[in-house]
């Protein structure tokens, strides 16, 4: 049986420099010698195993890799990566309601339509994020092309 592997890039926030350096000086992150095609002076780091198998999405914004919690863009890994990732962290959490919202953006709206629809994004955005909300994403399995 072959294996197929995986690899995607998740941007990680500037203020969290000194916890990857840590990662990487604690063999956390493993340097991978390889070019990045566009990025001159790019270098690609790899978690190592025990970091990876710790790997758990807390929120669109947080990545917890072993024992360090990130900072990080994960809202930009391609659909199903990040549907497996969010399926694969049982402490995912995001915005109540905000699903339905989300749908809200790709139809036109009228002025009272509109105020609605910010109101309700307000509502659901100050109630703060809560586990165990059903995601924005696509369960595996119900992903779309």
């Amino acid at each position: 049986m072959q294996t197929t592997t995986t690899r995607y890039n998740v941007r990680v926030a500037d203020a969290d420099a000194s916890q990857l350096n840590s990662l990487v000086h604690s063999g956390g992150l493993l340097r991978q010698h390889q070019p990045i095609s566009g990025m001159t002076g790019g270098e690609v780091y790899v978690p190592e195993a025990a970091a990876l198998a710790g790997q758990h999405v807390i929120h669109d914004g947080l990545l917890q890799l072993g024992n360090t919690t990130l900072a990080a863009e994960l809202h930009r890994l391609p659909v199903q990566e990040h549907a497996l990732l969010v399926a694969g962290s049982p402490g995912y959490m995001e915005y109540p309601q905000q699903q339905g919202l989300a749908h809200g953006l790709l139809r036109p709206m009228n002025p009272a339509a509109q105020k609605t629809w910010v109101n309700r994004l307000v509502a659901s955005t100050v109630q703060g994020r809560a586990p165990g909300v059903p995601g924005l994403v696509a369960p595996p399995g119900h992903l779309a092309a």
